[in-house]
C-alpha cells in the first residue's frame, strides 16, 4: 500500500523484481472502511510516520530512546540564537527558547533541547498527535544516554514550566518545521503528500484553574456540582489554553 506512483520504486526495486498491476482506492472510501484491506488502517499509520519522520530529520536531530521511541530536538545552533517566533493562540506574534542551559555547582552548565514526538490516528478523526519532550546535554550537540539522569534534570529544569510554556514551545517548533508557512508539508511520494495546520485543533474545556493572583467568584462556578469539596478550595470554569 502506498500512495507513490510505480515510477517512484524504479531505482529501489532488484531488477527481479517489478511492479505487475496496482489498484487505485480513494482515500474517502479507504477512511470509510470500503474496499480496504484488513489491516489498512495499521499501514496507513506506518506510512503517515513514515512521512514525519522523513520529513522533520531535514530540520531537526534525531535522537532514539532506550526504548526504541524516536523524538527530534533542536540541538545548539539549529536556529539563530535558540529561538523561535511564532504566532500564537490569539493571533499575536511570540517567541520561545527551544534550546538553554542551566548552570550547576562548580560552573558546569546542563543543556536543555525542546524535542517533538508524533503519532498519526487514523480513526474515528485523521489526526497527528504531536507531543512536547525537553532533552539534555552537556554540550548542546550530544545527548545523555541515561534515562533516569535524563528524567531527574526533566524534573527539575521544567518545575516551574507552566502551560503557556510548554504550549508556545510547542508553538515554536511547529512553525519552524512550516518553513514560515502555514502549513507542514510531508511528501508521501513524488506526487502527493499530507500536511498539517501549524496551528493546532482548539476546543473549550468546561473547566480550567486559577491563574496565580486570580480570585474565583461563586458565578463563575456556574450550575457545576463539586460534592465532597472544601467550601474553601478554588475551582474556576473558563476556557482553557489549546494543548
Amino acid at each position: 500500500m502506498t500512495f507513490a506512483p510505480e515510477s517512484d520504486f524504479k531505482d529501489y526495486l532488484s531488477p527481479s523484481f517489478f511492479v505487475d498491476q496496482s489498484r487505485r482506492i480513494l482515500f474517502e472510501d479507504f477512511l470509510a472502511g470500503r474496499d480496504t484491506p484488513t489491516d489498512g488502517p495499521k499501514y496507513l499509520a506506518q506510512l503517515l510516520r513514515l512521512a514525519w519522520d522523513r520529513a522533520v530529520r531535514t530540520k531537526l536531530s534525531a535522537y532514539e530512546s532506550a526504548d526504541a521511541r524516536v523524538y527530534y530536538y533542536f540541538k545548539k545552533g539549529t536556529v539563530a540564537d535558540d529561538t523561535v517566533s511564532f504566532i500564537g493562540a490569539n493571533g499575536k506574534k511570540g517567541h520561545r527558547g527551544v534550546v538553554g542551559y542551566k548552570t550547576l555547582m562548580g560552573g558546569k552548565l546542563r543543556y536543555w533541547h525542546y524535542a517533538l514526538s508524533a503519532k498519526p490516528v487514523i480513526r474515528p478523526e485523521t489526526l497527528l498527535l504531536v507531543k512536547g519532550h525537553v532533552l539534555f546535554s552537556d554540550d548542546g550537540v550530544n545527548l545523555w544516554t541515561n534515562k533516569d539522569q535524563m528524567a531527574k534534570a526533566r524534573r527539575n529544569q521544567c518545575k516551574n514550566w507552566w502551560n503557556d510554556e510548554w504550549r508556545d514551545r510547542m508553538y515554536a517548533a511547529i512553525a519552524h518545521l512550516a518553513n514560515s508557512g502555514e502549513t507542514v508539508v510531508f511528501p508521501l511520494g513524488a506526487t502527493a503528500s499530507f500536511s498539517i495546520s501549524k496551528q493546532p485543533i482548539q476546543f473549550e474545556s468546561p473547566v480550567s484553574y486559577l491563574e496565580p493572583g486570580e480570585v474565583v467568584k461563586d458565578e463563575d462556578l456556574g450550575d457545576y456540582d463539586f460534592e465532597g469539596e472544601d467550601a474553601d478550595d478554588e475551582v474556576v470554569t473558563g476556557e482553557n489554553e489549546p494543548e
